[in-house]
């Protein structure tokens, strides 16, 4: 695989639920679903602001059209787990910013999973995927 380092926009993912895990997670792209308008606009004012024409271009032209038909089912890189903290701890730091919170459920009582060195891959990887996390093996 080739793989890209890429500037780490968004560093918190919203969950319901707590995970001991620390480590490398593979990020799978399960839904094929375009980003409601409401959030999407959130989303390209932020990263427009903050990050400017070049980055948010592309981020933009994947958030207009939701996960690629194509992308569908398969691995598109990784991400290190670094910390899983309830997300009222995250409130008022410096993860706390209008772009994690357009891009995910900041309501209290879930969890902030804090995420670091995402790794974009060359080209997708084919792969089922489950629900919770679950231990997967590239071929």
């Amino acid at each position: 695989n080739n793989v890209f380092p890429q500037q780490a926009i968004k560093r918190v993912e919203t969950r319901n639920w707590k995970s001991n895990y620390r480590g490398i997670l593979a990020i799978h792209a399960a839904k094929c679903k375009p980003v409601d308008a409401i959030v999407y606009s959130q989303i390209r004012d932020v990263l427009l602001r903050d990050h400017g024409a070049n980055v948010a271009a592309a981020q933009l032209s994947y958030l207009e059209r939701g996960i690629p038909c194509e992308l569908f089912g398969v691995i598109v890189g990784t991400v290190e787990l670094v910390d899983c903290v309830p997300i009222e701890a995250l409130y008022g730091t410096e993860y706390d910013t209008p772009l994690e919170r357009a891009c995910g459920d900041w309501s209290p009582g879930r969890y902030g999973w804090i995420m670091k060195d995402p790794v974009l891959y060359g080209r997708t990887v084919p792969a089922t995927g489950k629900q919770g996390l679950w231990n997967w093996i590239e071929d």
